[in-house]
Protein backbone atom coordinates (compact mmCIF):
# COMPACT_ATOMS: atom_id res chain seq x y z
CA UNK A 1 0.00 0.00 0.00
CA UNK A 2 2.07 2.81 -1.33
CA UNK A 3 1.41 6.44 -1.82
CA UNK A 4 -0.99 7.19 -4.65
CA UNK A 5 -0.50 9.98 -7.17
CA UNK A 6 -3.41 11.86 -5.60
CA UNK A 7 -1.91 11.43 -2.14
CA UNK A 8 1.49 12.68 -3.38
CA UNK A 9 -0.19 15.69 -5.02
CA UNK A 10 -2.09 16.48 -1.83
CA UNK A 11 1.10 16.17 0.26
CA UNK A 12 3.07 18.53 -2.02
CA UNK A 13 0.17 20.99 -2.09
CA UNK A 14 -0.01 21.08 1.72
CA UNK A 15 3.76 21.58 1.99
CA UNK A 16 3.61 24.47 -0.48
CA UNK A 17 0.67 26.02 1.39
CA UNK A 18 2.73 25.87 4.59
CA UNK A 19 5.96 27.21 3.05
CA UNK A 20 4.44 30.33 1.48
CA UNK A 21 3.41 32.03 4.78
CA UNK A 22 6.82 31.25 6.30
CA UNK A 23 8.57 32.81 3.29
CA UNK A 24 6.35 35.89 3.54
CA UNK A 25 7.09 36.26 7.25
CA UNK A 26 10.83 36.02 6.53
CA UNK A 27 10.53 38.67 3.80
CA UNK A 28 8.57 41.03 6.06
CA UNK A 29 11.06 40.48 8.88
CA UNK A 30 13.97 41.35 6.55
CA UNK A 31 12.18 44.51 5.40
CA UNK A 32 11.54 45.51 9.00
CA UNK A 33 15.23 45.07 9.82
CA UNK A 34 16.15 47.31 6.88
CA UNK A 35 13.60 49.91 8.02
CA UNK A 36 14.99 49.91 11.57
CA UNK A 37 18.55 50.33 10.25
CA UNK A 38 17.41 53.19 7.99
CA UNK A 39 15.63 54.85 10.90
CA UNK A 40 18.75 54.62 13.03
CA UNK A 41 20.81 56.30 10.28
CA UNK A 42 18.22 59.07 9.93
CA UNK A 43 18.12 59.72 13.68
CA UNK A 44 21.93 59.75 13.88
CA UNK A 45 21.96 62.43 11.15
CA UNK A 46 19.32 64.46 12.98
CA UNK A 47 21.28 64.19 16.24
CA UNK A 48 24.63 65.08 14.64
CA UNK A 49 26.28 68.38 15.48
CA UNK A 50 26.79 70.42 12.30
CA UNK A 51 30.38 71.06 11.20
CA UNK A 52 29.50 74.60 10.14
CA UNK A 53 28.21 76.82 12.93
CA UNK A 54 27.29 80.48 13.05
CA UNK A 55 29.72 82.94 14.54
CA UNK A 56 28.74 84.31 17.97
CA UNK A 57 27.90 87.76 16.53
CA UNK A 58 25.83 86.40 13.61
CA UNK A 59 22.25 87.62 13.25
CA UNK A 60 19.16 85.83 11.94
CA UNK A 61 18.11 86.77 8.43
CA UNK A 62 14.35 86.53 7.93
CA UNK A 63 14.04 87.38 4.24
CA UNK A 64 16.99 87.52 1.90
CA UNK A 65 17.07 90.54 -0.34
CA UNK A 66 19.82 92.27 -2.19
CA UNK A 67 22.82 91.23 -4.19
CA UNK A 68 24.88 88.06 -3.97
CA UNK A 69 28.57 88.84 -3.77
CA UNK A 70 31.51 86.45 -3.78
CA UNK A 71 34.53 88.55 -2.83
CA UNK A 72 37.93 86.94 -3.52
CA UNK A 73 36.60 83.53 -2.42
CA UNK A 74 39.03 80.64 -2.08
CA UNK A 75 37.92 77.06 -1.52
CA UNK A 76 39.46 73.60 -1.45
CA UNK A 77 38.01 70.21 -0.59
CA UNK A 78 41.47 68.78 0.05
CA UNK A 79 44.53 70.56 1.40
CA UNK A 80 46.74 71.75 -1.45
CA UNK A 81 44.12 71.20 -4.17
CA UNK A 82 42.32 74.53 -4.68
CA UNK A 83 38.98 74.50 -6.47
CA UNK A 84 38.36 78.26 -6.37
CA UNK A 85 41.10 80.89 -6.06
CA UNK A 86 40.21 84.58 -5.74
CA UNK A 87 36.74 83.97 -7.18
CA UNK A 88 34.64 87.13 -7.61
CA UNK A 89 30.97 87.23 -8.57
CA UNK A 90 28.34 89.94 -8.20
CA UNK A 91 24.72 89.02 -8.95
CA UNK A 92 22.31 91.93 -8.59
CA UNK A 93 18.91 91.53 -6.93
CA UNK A 94 16.42 90.16 -9.47
CA UNK A 95 19.11 89.22 -11.97
CA UNK A 96 19.14 85.70 -13.42
CA UNK A 97 22.44 84.07 -14.29
CA UNK A 98 23.65 80.68 -15.51
CA UNK A 99 26.76 78.90 -14.32
CA UNK A 100 28.23 77.06 -17.29
CA UNK A 101 31.51 75.29 -17.76
CA UNK A 102 33.21 71.93 -17.99
CA UNK A 103 32.82 69.12 -15.50
CA UNK A 104 34.93 69.85 -12.45
CA UNK A 105 34.97 73.58 -13.18
CA UNK A 106 33.46 74.55 -9.80
CA UNK A 107 29.82 75.23 -10.70
CA UNK A 108 28.38 72.96 -8.01
CA UNK A 109 30.98 74.17 -5.54
CA UNK A 110 29.79 77.77 -6.01
CA UNK A 111 26.18 76.77 -5.32
CA UNK A 112 27.22 74.63 -2.32
CA UNK A 113 29.19 77.55 -0.87
CA UNK A 114 26.21 79.86 -1.39
CA UNK A 115 23.94 77.38 0.43
CA UNK A 116 26.59 77.18 3.16
CA UNK A 117 27.13 73.46 2.83
CA UNK A 118 30.83 74.38 3.03
CA UNK A 119 32.77 77.36 4.35
CA UNK A 120 35.15 79.22 2.05
CA UNK A 121 38.82 78.90 2.97
CA UNK A 122 39.37 82.53 2.03
CA UNK A 123 37.47 85.64 1.06
CA UNK A 124 33.84 86.22 1.91
CA UNK A 125 30.34 85.65 0.58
Amino acid sequence: DGLSVGGMYAFISYVLFMIWPVQEMARVFAEMQQAVASGERIFSLLDATPDIVDKPNAYEVEHLRGDIVFDKVDFQYEEGKPILTGFDLHVKHGETIALVGPTGGGKSTIVNLLCRFFEPTGGRI
